[in-house]
């Protein structure tokens, strides 16, 4: 399922078309191991909203379309 998911985001331009789905697991893993290593970010999220919001948005896994649809790197738009 957690594949399916990732598999559309790159048919749609929200997700890196060239990760491995190895990485991806790996990449989601790491996130879920860290987020229950404190269980105190999301026991006032009001006061971790910017934080949360920005460990969701899976930084250097997720990037954005362009306007013609494709997938931008992230290097690419800085």
């Amino acid at each position: 399922m957690m594949i399916d998911f990732f598999e559309e985001g790159k048919r749609q331009g929200y997700v890196n078309p060239e990760l491995s789905q190895e990485t991806i697991l790996l990449y989601t893993e790491i996130f879920r191991r860290g987020i229950m290593a404190h269980p105190g970010l999301f026991a006032a999220p009001e006061y971790n909203v910017r934080l949360i919001r920005e460990l969701s948005y899976l930084y250097g896994v997720m990037g954005r379309t362009d306007r013609d649809g494709g997938y931008q790197r992230m290097q690419e738009r800085s």
